[in-house]
């Protein structure tokens, strides 16, 4: 059944790309109606921050659930759809109209314009994604401690002040930490250690071999398989994710996958002068990053996490605090439309 013969829900930030969701909304509702007709699309607009998630979590008794805006309303969204019973947990489609719509491209869905978007939903088919946690918050993309975390929370003053959005937003603040604010955080993780099967892309670093060696064989000190591998060390950044990208498009974890049960991780660690930074993260754009000795890459169903002090940390974009952090894939939590 095409998805929009079924009752549907959609959730829109009027406040999205600097005031611009209104109309987006407006148009958005108008051409599912035509597709879905009058009597099966429902509209709330978001008053603030919370309101996408309490409507997604009462949305029991509908099929279907559009997030328009950007990955935040789709990170609440997310987080509402969660908390129903998974037999009544409606797909979640997704109109960008953000700053960054990572969760958007990595669904493949246009972020060009409302129309197109609408229409790869028309003809959208839903399938099974896996999201994360941690300590008991749901991200669908990205989780992130450091550096990039500054940037991306950096971004949202600057969305403010400038009105600039997507990658020249994120390249504006991303030069300006990279050069001014590089600072070093002490961390401990502790990995799940990873199935046969996916043993050659976990505990890898990526042209380094620095990765310590518990992490890299997945052995006690007796040489029997461990169930635990420990990472530790300074870090500029440690990024965790479900899908490949943050900020815009950056692709950090170039292999990560969205159905594939684990978690893939990037740590950055010094040295790491500022130009060479700057062009590290100039190159992660297109995934050209990866091979630096400074990046080290992980894969693994769960992990524990814990910093030497406070720092910058961000998921889907939205500021998240804690002293510890406990972190897992959940596979398979969302149906997902995907044009």
């Amino acid at each position: 059944m095409p998805p929009f013969e079924k009752k549907t829900l959609l959730v829109a930030n009027p406040a999205a790309q600097n005031g611009n969701g209104a109309q987006a909304a407006a148009r958005a509702a108008a051409l599912l109606r035509e597709v879905a007709g009058e009597d099966r699309l429902d509209v709330v607009l978001t008053e603030g921050p919370g309101h996408a998630e309490r409507m997604a979590a009462q949305a029991q008794g509908y099929d279907m659930v559009v997030a328009l805006g950007g990955d935040g309303i789709v990170h609440e969204t997310a987080n509402g759809l969660l908390l129903l019973p998974e037999s009544a947990r409606p797909t979640l489609g997704v109109v960008p109209v953000g700053s960054g719509n990572d969760y958007a491209q990595t669904l493949g869905m246009s972020t060009r314009s409302v129309d197109e978007a609408v229409r790869q939903l028309a003809g959208a088919r839903p399938r099974p994604f896996d999201v994360g946690r941690c300590n008991g918050r749901h991200f669908v993309e990205t989780l992130s401690f450091g550096l990039d975390a500054a940037i991306a929370l950096d971004t949202v003053e600057r969305r403010r002040i400038t009105g600039k959005t997507g990658t020249a937003l994120y390249l504006e603040s991303g030069l300006d930490q990279l050069l001014h604010h590089r600072d070093v955080h002490r961390f401990t993780a502790t990995l799940d250690a990873a199935p046969a099967a996916e043993a050659g892309r976990v505990g890898v670093g990526s042209g380094s071999g620095r990765a310590p060696e518990c992490a890299r064989a997945g052995k006690d000190a007796a040489g029997a398989k461990a169930e635990t591998r420990t990472v530790d060390g300074p870090s500029y950044l440690f990024a965790v994710q479900i899908g490949p990208t943050y900020g815009g498009g950056f692709r950090i974890c170039p292999q990560a996958r969205t159905d594939d049960g684990l978690l893939d991780l990037c740590v950055a660690r010094p040295p790491l002068g500022a130009l060479r930074a700057v062009l590290l993260f100039l190159l992660a754009k297109n995934a050209w990053h990866a091979r630096f000795k400074q990046l080290e890459f992980y894969q693994t169903r769960a992990l524990r996490l814990s910093f030497d002090g406070p720092l910058p940390v961000q998921m889907d974009g939205e500021p998240f605090q804690a002293q510890e952090y406990d972190i897992a894939c959940v596979p398979h939590a969302l149906n997902v439309l995907v044009p």
